[in-house]
């Protein structure tokens, strides 16, 4: 991704959070985000599943508006690792209802997402702020269920909030519960808590 930027933070010189920017800013983020995965059909006993990826990002240029990512930083790290199992067909009188387990670094998406929806944003060292690619929480067990027009979510989320240009580091743990009921043709309704 290629930024141009004409007065950013509104033409100030430090951004809200008090970090220095360049007011007109030129900058490009790039990433590859390599994976692995599989999907091993068990028969009768579901399927065994999992992925691994890494992610290698960089930014070249100018500040982002906040200020969080300078001096031309570039980083490699993992990002998912999971293993799950998953089976359908397990409630009588719908072949498509579904149990599905899994643990491990994954992403979680709850709707659109914007309740839930990423588990790690890139910044600092790790640099492609914008266009943001690595996703999985760094801890997660997941269990789904599907039964005709019901869907529900058990989680449990660890996230990693690791900013090192304002030495802020924080672990946000996030136990919950997601259901949605989807009405064919009109929409659907959910709860999350």
């Amino acid at each position: 991704a290629y930024f141009n930027n004409k007065n950013q933070a509104f033409g100030a010189t430090t951004s809200y959070a008090g970090l220095p920017i360049d007011r007109n800013a030129n900058r490009v983020e790039a990433y590859i985000k390599p994976s692995l995965a599989f999907d091993l059909d068990l028969e009768n006993y579901g399927h065994l599943y999992g992925k691994a990826s890494s992610v290698s990002g960089l930014t070249r240029g100018s500040t982002d508006g906040v200020g969080v990512t300078r001096d031309n930083p570039e980083d490699n790290d993992w990002d998912d690792g999971y293993v799950g199992w998953k089976k359908s067909g397990v409630f009588s009188g719908d072949p498509d209802s579904l149990v599905d387990f899994s643990v491990g670094r994954q992403l979680l998406r709850v709707g659109t997402g914007f309740l839930i929806g990423g588990g790690h944003y890139s910044q600092g060292h790790e640099a492609t702020y914008w266009i943001a690619p690595r996703l999985a929480f760094d801890e997660s067990a997941v269990f789904r269920t599907t039964y005709e027009n019901f869907h529900a979510d058990v989680f449990h989320l660890r996230t990693r909030l690791d900013i090192d240009v304002v030495d802020f580091r924080e672990k946000l743990t996030l136990d919950g519960i997601n259901v949605q009921y989807d009405v064919p043709e009109v929409g659907g309704i959910g709860l999350t808590s």
